[in-house]
């Protein structure tokens, strides 16, 4: 392992508070060929219902579910606005935000995969990266450094 990548793990793991004899390490589950998904999807969202795939291009969504086994199934698909630049899932829902216009919408998912609208938000415009956060929604802006944190009021 090179000096450098043996660095990276040990400050990694000292972060995370993980003794650096513990082993990190990834296993596939399973391999999809080219061509089992759509392509042009520019967002993967987990959700407490599945996966949300998105193409802010087109509007074209889907939700689906990995099996233990990895193997996918789509629940349902749907076409949405275009031009959401973030989606971020949220314990209540899933907060849609497009940094062009600040326009913002709350939605959930249901059993079926079915989207309700549940509030739109006008929001600042610019940010460019959004997490939710235990302490709130974070928006940070990468042209500016401008950031913030809040919380949504159902």
């Amino acid at each position: 392992m090179p000096v450098i990548h043996r660095l990276i793990v040990t400050a990694l793991m000292l972060l995370c508070g993980s003794s650096p004899a513990v082993a990190i390490e990834h296993t596939t589950i399973k391999s999809h060929a080219s061509g089992t998904f759509s392509t042009g999807w520019t967002h993967l969202v987990d959700t407490s219902q599945g996966v949300l795939y998105y193409n802010s291009a087109t509007g074209a969504a889907a939700v689906g579910r990995f099996n233990e086994s990895g193997s996918f199934s789509t629940l349902k698909t749907m076409e949405l606005s275009k031009g959401w630049t973030s989606i971020v899932s949220l314990p209540d829902g899933i907060l849609f935000y497009n940094s062009q216009t600040g326009a913002g919408l709350i939605g959930r998912l249901d059993a079926t995969g079915t989207l309700s609208s549940v509030k739109q938000l006008d929001l600042s415009k610019g940010w460019t990266t959004i997490v939710h956060t235990p302490g709130g929604i974070a928006y940070y802006n990468a042209k500016t450094g401008a950031g913030a944190l809040g919380r949504i009021h159902y």
